[in-house]
């Protein structure tokens, strides 16, 4: 619930400011699950779909969010 929190705070902002960006660090398991982690990998997998939705529903406010999945 973090990445929705934090979105909850800076929207209204960015918006007044005419935009921004943000990004949000996830990791492989949102694209590649793990039996060891199943529930990192649901929650990251939720998050993703956060942030489609939020992007989405903000491109035209000029606010972008984007969703960094590293490999290791």
């Amino acid at each position: 619930m973090s990445v929705v929190r934090i979105a909850r705070l800076v929207t209204e902002p960015m918006i007044q400011q005419g935009g921004g960006a943000i990004v949000n660090i996830s990791a492989s398991d949102s694209q590649e699950p793990d039996l060891g982690t199943p529930f990192s990998g649901t929650v990251r997998a939720a998050m993703e779909g956060f942030t489609k939705l939020y992007a989405k529903r903000y491109r035209r406010d000029r606010i972008r969010m984007v969703s960094l999945a590293p490999f290791l």
